[in-house]
């Protein structure tokens, strides 16, 4: 098994906590920590897809920290660290991306909430 990466996120980003499948079981523990107003539950297999009002995770406290850190979904835990999910602000180790990646990093993320609206019908 390769080394594991790993990041310290930017302080008070929260730029990737956004609308993602959440496990149902992670979904069902904390309903109690909701704090975005939900406008439809979207079921996926064994996730479900909380669509909030204003389109971030229902579980994103106003200081931009997450409610249920320590439980946070295995998507949460892997985004910046893998191709498919890159963060715009740093690369997988750590380092600062320049504005020209940030700016592709961001249309990336743009086409895919794109499709994922078209394909849940909120477009």
């Amino acid at each position: 098994m390769g080394e594991k990466v790993t990041f310290k996120c930017l302080e008070n980003c929260a730029s990737c906590c956004f609308v993602a499948p959440i496990d149902k079981e992670i979904w069902d523990k904390h309903q109690e920590d909701i704090i975005g107003t939900m406008k439809t539950l979207i079921p996926y297999g064994k996730y479900v897809v909380p669509i909030t009002t204003n389109g971030i995770c229902p579980f994103l406290k106003n200081d931009k920290k997450c409610n249920i850190y320590e439980d946070r979904p295995k998507i949460c835990r892997d985004y910046g660290l893998i191709k498919e999910m890159p963060c715009i602000f740093l690369d997988k180790n750590g380092k600062l991306r320049d504005k020209n990646a940030q700016r592709h990093i961001m249309k990336f993320w743009a086409d895919k909430e794109t499709i994922m609206k078209t394909r849940s019908g909120l477009k």
